[in-house]
């Protein structure tokens, strides 16, 4: 059971910091550059903490991928894909 529930609290700081991410896109100014580095990095720490749980590459990258289209709609998903020129 409490590992289920830590499963629950990672997958749910994914949601959220996947929300805010989408916010940063949004909203984008010169001034999102960091906390979007931010973003990306601490995805990365999330991602740990799930191979700590003993949870599978195949697995963690089910859930970032639910959680992302989740997140996006699909229409911001394709705007989005392949146009990092917004962060310059």
């Amino acid at each position: 059971m409490a590992n289920i529930q830590a499963l629950n609290a990672v997958v749910d700081e994914v949601f959220h910091t996947l929300e805010e991410v989408r916010t940063l896109f949004q909203n984008w100014d010169a001034s999102c550059h960091m906390p979007f580095i931010q973003k990306v990095m601490y995805m990365n720490t999330l991602r740990e903490r799930l191979y700590k749980l003993g949870y599978t590459d195949e697995f963690v990258e089910t859930v970032i991928k639910i959680a992302y289209s989740n997140v996006f709609s699909r229409h911001e998903r394709i705007c989005y894909s392949g146009n990092w020129y917004i962060l310059a």
